[in-house]
């Protein structure tokens, strides 16, 4: 029988020779599972520009990306953009991609989704490429102080403040063609800013304001809660 001397040196030289891998599996995990990142560098997808501003990794299980875009892109360009983002780390069982606006809040509701689980799909929740052109067109005909782009999920579309002799009227166009909302407004200072109240007080006790980029901030008794972009 060999001595315990012995065995450790045969031992020793058996690992020498062919390699002997004596970490565990639980801290290879830790070692190789990409940590949380957060990029702001500007990349680019099939001439889709995009900036990740969270990447998020359990194990390799699933990650979650949140993506910020400039503009809207076609679903062609999403589809590329996704798998541009998942073949990054193709080897997680599932990734989910989510989408906003530079007029949206990052982790509100995503303007778009592409999530692999595990097979790709892809999600407009807001107004895509061909519904802003359309109401950006509607706008445009009408005779108006401002004409806005709410990019709000589900109900986004155009907002116009419209003139009728001394009158004036906020119109809420939806982008899925189911109709539009109108009231009429009065003009008022909100912080040495224009701004505009409902003659009637809405429900949700919504008033606007313009802001210094030409933007219309949509308020309420709790703040400041969603920006629709001018349209140029």
């Amino acid at each position: 029988m060999a001595r315990p001397v012995e065995a450790m040196l045969a031992l020793s030289i058996i690992c020498a020779v062919l390699g002997c891998n004596t970490q565990s599996e639980d801290d290879r995990t830790s070692r190789d599972r990409p940590k949380q990142t957060y990029k702001e560098e500007l990349l680019t997808a099939n001439g889709a520009d995009y900036t990740i501003v969270k990447d998020e990794h359990l194990r390799r299980v699933k990650r979650v990306v949140n993506v910020l875009l400039p503009a809207p892109i076609t679903e062609t360009d999403l589809r590329k953009t996704a798998f541009a983002i998942h073949n990054q780390y193709p080897d997680y069982e599932r990734t989910f991609i989510l989408y906003w606006l530079p007029s949206m809040e990052v982790e509100g509701m995503a303007w778009a989704t592409t999530h692999f689980n595990p097979s790709l799909k892809v999600v407009i929740q807001g107004m895509s490429v061909d519904e802003e052109e359309s109401v950006k067109q509607t706008a445009l005909k009408a005779d108006a102080v401002g004409r806005w782009l709410d990019h709000t999920p589900y109900i986004g579309g155009a907002i116009v403040i419209e003139s009728e002799g001394d009158r004036l009227f906020l119109v809420r166009r939806f982008a899925d063609g189911s109709g539009e909302l109108r009231w009429e407004v009065r003009e008022t200072q909100f912080d040495g800013r224009r701004g505009f109240d409902p003659v009637v007080p809405r429900p949700d006790k919504t008033f606007y304001v313009i802001a210094a980029d030409g933007s219309l901030e949509i308020w309420d008794e709790q703040g400041l809660f969603s920006k629709a972009l001018p349209i140029q």
